[in-house]
């Protein structure tokens, strides 16, 4: 952010996105489809482990990542950034606006929704998949 964007958009800033807590409940999903996320999500997770863990294998190692991907799940699951896609710079968002600093928050809001996807897709996976066991188990 400069100092001419902010001195610039202070009285009247643009629209800006906010972060947003995740209250929905968990969505019944068949269960094909479950199972083709959770391989999914087992891939990455593998892909991660063998990226960042695997040539330095041992128990405080294995311990870390687990306790990080737990910690990034979490995260993921419950905080949802929601930029607000009107206001994201010129030519639909590329070139930054230079008078604004309002679309430099959006475009930061925009890069935390793509960090924190997988994280997202693997945590509702889990979910999910512990929703269709206890479905099953009911039948």
């Amino acid at each position: 952010m400069g100092l001419l964007e902010y001195l610039l958009e202070r009285k009247n800033p643009g629209k800006m996105g906010e972060f947003q807590k995740n209250n929905q409940p968990v969505k019944k999903v068949h269960g094909v489809i479950v199972l083709i996320k959770l391989i999914a999500s087992i891939l990455f997770i593998y892909f991660l482990f063998n990226m960042f863990v695997r040539s330095n294998l041992n128990l405080q190692n294995v311990i870390v990542f687990v306790l990080i991907l737990f910690i990034y799940c979490l995260i993921s699951y419950k905080v949802i950034p929601r930029p607000d896609p009107s206001n994201v710079g010129l030519i639909g968002g590329l070139i930054d606006h230079p008078f604004r600093y309002t679309d430099d928050v959006n475009r930061l809001l925009i890069l935390f929704l793509f960090l924190l996807y997988p994280g997202r897709f693997v945590s509702t996976t889990i979910f999910q998949t512990i929703l269709l066991f206890k479905r099953a188990g009911k039948n």
